[in-house]
Order: structure tokens, then C-alpha cells, then sequence
């Protein structure tokens, strides 16, 4: 994995590349715990209340992400709201877009030696030869990294069909 790509794992899961995040292109739901099919025959008054949430949202065919011990999300389609359940509120943290790009963006663009110039109203972010502009530092930074991970899967891609 490259180190675009590893930036974008941190970007992710919220700061922590230890913290798995997988976007299957063919089934975008991952099971909220890797124990799925043991709550398939685990009786329901044998499931603790966590687990119990997310089976029944999975017999309902709720997409679901998360974890029995923390927390789980799921968007509910008729209110476009992410709902997260959980326990312990301390299980989850709320980043707003703003914070978001302020913070992660910004310092993934840092670690990746990204520089910026600013032409009128816009900004201008170069990383690793990939130049993308934007309103902000941070929708630029974005941007670039964006263009620069895709730079990266085009090339993977192209070594592994032999296209040289």
C-alpha cells in the first residue's frame, strides 16, 4: 500500500491506521462484528443488548458498520441520517467537515510534502507531482490527495495486466 493510500486508511478511521476501514465495491456492508454468524445461532435472549441490536438490523438487511463492544452506524435511507448506536458515547467521535479537513486532511497533505499556493480565490496543492485546486488549503489538500490515490491504483493496476 502505498503511502497515499495508508494516509487515506488514517483519513478514514478517524486517525488510528491500525483501525481496518473496508469498502467492498460489490457488498458495501462489513459485518459490525466478526462474530456475524455466531449471533445467527445464538438464541436472542442469549445476545447482549449490542449484539442483539445489530442482528436484528442485519436480519432486516440494514447495511451496518461497526462493532458489538463500541459502536455501530447505519444511514437510514427515508431521513439521509447517520445513526449511530452505542453504548458509551465515548465509543465514537463526531467530526465536523470543517475539523475534519482542518486537522486530518491538512496533516495527511503534510506528511506528504504537499505545497500550496494561493492564485486569487483559489488554492492551489501539489503532491508528488498531482496538482489540484480548491476553495480552501484543505479542499485542495483533499483534492490532491484524491487525484494522487487514484495516480496510484492506475499505476497498481497497470503493473498487474502488464501495461507498461
Amino acid at each position: 500500500m502505498g503511502t497515499i493510500a495508508k494516509s487515506i486508511q488514517t483519513l478514514l478511521s478517524a486517525g488510528d491506521p491500525e483501525q481496518p476501514v473496508t469498502i467492498s465495491p460489490e457488498k458495501s456492508r462489513r459485518p459490525a462484528s466478526d462474530d456475524s454468524a455466531r449471533r445467527e445461532l445464538v438464541p436472542p435472549a442469549d445476545l447482549s443488548r449490542m449484539e442483539l441490536a445489530i442482528a436484528l438490523h442485519e436480519a432486516l438487511g440494514t447495511e451496518i458498520v461497526g462493532s458489538s463492544t463500541s459502536a455501530f452506524a447505519f444511514l437510514n435511507p427515508e431521513t439521509d441520517t447517520l445513526v449511530i448506536v452505542s453504548e458509551n458515547d465515548k465509543k465514537f467521535i463526531h467530526v465536523s467537515f470543517g475539523d475534519w479537513i482542518s486537522y486530518y486532511a491538512m496533516d495527511i497533505a503534510q506528511d506528504e510534502s504537499a505545497a500550496f499556493i494561493v492564485q486569487g480565490d483559489k488554492v492551489i496543492c501539489s503532491i508528488h507531482g498531482i496538482t489540484e485546486s480548491g476553495d480552501s488549503f484543505g479542499e485542495a489538500a483533499m483534492r490532491a490527495l484524491l487525484a494522487q490515490r487514484r495516480a496510484e491504483l492506475a499505476a497498481d493496476r497497470a503493473k498487474g495486466c502488464g501495461v507498461r
